[in-house]
């Protein structure tokens, strides 16, 4: 005959502040007394009306959204957290901290305005993340075959002139940064073959069969020649079949799979811990 009179007179805070106190019922797979209390507020409806995302509000009133900023929240910060397992170089990526906040967690556990919203929101996190997920991994696995295009990745190389590294000719031009420009022009440049030729030298493991090139460019006769080093040009090489090791990693999932694997587990552990204190009956 009371339950609705007392309960309108309880400030919002507190009935949030009540509903935290009578959450927690299974403790050591053991039901403790507040088992016994949050029947009772069951029984009588007790969080009815009780805005628990409003409970700070000095004025508060029903966010009809708040369900779903939770949910954009969460998944943002496990996209970003993907992201950085699947982006090329992630030794510096620190992963953002996932967490659903006590309004949430009481809202899965007790009848009120946004219990269904919040329950189907713990249901099919999951299912969101792993399809936001699949669909990052097909953008990543289209922007790493734009990086390792050989005429993008490799394109300041392109038409130079390639001279040994040991030749008298070299030398001399390294001292000076000139060059005889007919003999300049005479000089073999790079392009696709030379660029493969190069990878498949690389690939082998063995770096007596690379070739020992600088790479060279100069506009004309009187102008300065600009030189690449070896050493310098090899570690691009290395880096775009790493990238392309990468990207057979991505395409096949190798490269998330197990971080994947373990949000969802860690979703499904939060879902059961969280309905495993609500009473049903």
């Amino acid at each position: 005959m009371y339950s609705s009179m007392v309960r309108s007179l309880i400030r919002n805070d507190v009935l949030f502040l009540v509903a935290v106190n009578s959450s927690y019922i299974i403790e050591d797979n053991k039901k403790n007394d507040y088992g016994k209390y949050q029947k009772l507020l069951r029984d009588f409806d007790f969080f009815e009306h009780a805005l628990f995302f409003s409970a700070s509000d000095v004025t508060p009133g029903l966010k009809k959204d708040s369900v779903s900023v939770v949910r954009n929240n969460v998944l943002l910060a496990m996209k970003n957290n993907h992201s950085g397992n699947i982006v090329f170089d992630n030794r510096f990526y620190q992963g953002r901290d996932v967490k659903f906040k006590i309004p949430f967690i009481v809202s899965c556990i007790f009848k009120n305005p946004l219990n269904s919203e919040s329950i189907e929101c713990l249901n099919n996190i999951g299912t969101l993340f792993k399809g936001e997920a699949d669909k990052a991994s097909q953008e990543k696995i289209a922007e790493i075959k734009t990086i390792i295009d050989h005429k993008d990745f490799f394109s300041f190389y392109y038409h130079k002139k390639f001279i040994e590294f040991t030749d008298s000719v070299f030398i001399e031009m390294d001292r000076t940064r000139k060059m005889d420009f007919k003999l300049y022009k005479k000089l073999p440049e790079v392009d696709e073959s030379y660029i493969n030729s190069y990878l498949s030298a690389l690939r082998t493991g063995d770096s007596s069969v690379l070739p020992n090139h600088c790479y060279i460019y100069t506009e004309d006769e009187n102008s300065y020649v600009t030189v690449v080093y070896p050493d310098i040009f090899r570690n691009e090489c290395e880096r775009l079949l790493k990238l392309q090791q990468h990207l057979l990693n991505v395409e096949s999932r190798d490269a998330d799979r197990e971080f994947i694997q373990h949000e969802l587990q860690r979703l499904s552990d939060f879902r059961r811990a969280v309905l495993r204190q609500r009473l049903t009956a």
